[in-house]
């Protein structure tokens, strides 16, 4: 039902925006005035709601300046992490977003001049800036969000991941994108305003295509911080944003089958030990945000992981047992443009690396571990 009521909504705005493009109509209304039932609509037409689990919501804040910072490695990444603040904030939060002015350059003339993403992107609340060189004039729009009590989102490593990594830094990146920034020169322009930084980290589950959203306490920055309290400030925002990744079984598996490949171990391998180590992983993470489905039901999991595995060739199903092409498993495309599709099991594994808990256990059940 809520579908159908949201079909007039977006033809009428459809409509509206393509008559203002034609000069018969006046310039439609900013995005925040249809924001909840447009969104709503929206993230149940295209799935962005389906299969989405929200954790920690007592830390996303339903009022206040807000800067939620989270990862970014899927290209819906910001409408399902604003579907996760607008159920986390019990649909309060207007959010706004920031984007690099050059998204829409590998686009066809005719398409722009048709549409002029920077008018629509301004309707829906996005502000557009120079990723290697913001300046004040960009930046100033996202400072007055901060100062009218609303909220936005950035991404403090700059740019997309392509290879599963956290950040995975370029060549041109130097260190983790300034958040600082925004709430010190948001706290020098306004005088006692405090402004939060938000961690909101999203996990993807590519076997099953449920989504983890994991909201963390909020950081602050201290009025009048110097440049090397700022850079402390980034730096540990973004460790404390890597440590909310929620582990699910691709990664696990990806991991445990990559470790198998590099140590030479034999092809064959039951599915019930891999099964057991699977289990076993995630019995050594104490503490550690874990999918609630890794531990309800790791068999059906660890089945649907293979065959997301399988369909890329991998390895093969062969009655109890799994066979790994190991060449395939330890390959990595260059440039890392299609890591998610050509190799899934390093990709998986690579966004837990960074967890020094999580690759001990993984690496003392795939080299302790049985065969059979």
């Amino acid at each position: 039902m809520s579908r159908l009521r949201g079909w007039p909504l977006f033809i009428t705005l459809l409509a509206w925006y393509a008559l203002f493009r034609l000069g018969l109509a006046k310039r439609p209304e900013p995005w925040h005035t249809h924001y909840d039932p447009g969104l709503t609509f929206l993230g149940r037409l295209f799935g962005w709601w389906r299969e989405l689990s929200v954790v920690g919501a007592e830390h996303c804040p339903q009022e206040g300046p807000t800067v939620f910072a989270g990862n970014h490695f899927r290209l819906d990444d910001p409408f399902v992490t604003a579907c996760a603040i607008h159920l986390a904030g019990e649909r309060k939060v207007r959010l706004n977003s920031l984007m690099r002015d050059d998204y829409f350059d590998t686009f066809p003339r005719w398409l722009v001049w048709l549409v002029r993403p920077d008018i629509l992107c301004d309707i829906l609340g996005a502000v557009a800036v120079t990723r290697r060189s913001a300046g004040n004039t960009q930046l100033a729009p996202l400072i007055e969000v901060l100062g009218r009590g609303g909220a936005f989102m950035i991404y403090p490593g700059r740019s997309r991941s392509r290879n599963g990594q956290f950040i995975q830094y370029r060549d041109w990146i130097q260190s983790p994108g300034r958040t600082s920034l925004f709430l010190s020169q948001a706290q020098e322009r306004y005088p006692g305003l405090k402004v939060s930084a938000v961690p909101a980290i999203r996990t993807y589950n590519p076997a099953t295509k449920r989504s983890t959203v994991v909201f963390g306490a909020a950081h602050h920055l201290e009025p009048g911080a110097g440049h090397e309290e700022q850079r402390a400030f980034d730096h540990g925002l973004v460790v404390a944003m890597s440590d909310l990744v929620c582990v699910n079984v691709p990664q696990v598996l990806g991991a445990l089958l990559y470790l198998r490949c590099l140590h030479a171990r034999p092809a064959r391998i039951a599915m019930s030990a891999l099964t057991a180590q699977v289990m076993e992983v995630f019995a050594r993470l104490d503490g550690r945000r874990v999918e609630s489905a890794a531990i309800a039901d790791t068999a059906r999991e660890v089945k649907r992981t293979i065959r997301l595995f399988q369909s890329c060739r991998l390895l093969k199903g062969r009655g109890g047992e799994v066979v790994v092409d190991s060449g395939a498993i330890l390959a990595e495309p260059p440039g890392n443009p299609k890591l998610m599709r050509v190799n899934p099991a390093k990709y998986c594994a690579n966004q837990i690396m960074h967890l020094a808990d999580v690759v001990s256990a993984i690496e003392r059940a795939a080299l302790d571990g049985r065969d059979v």
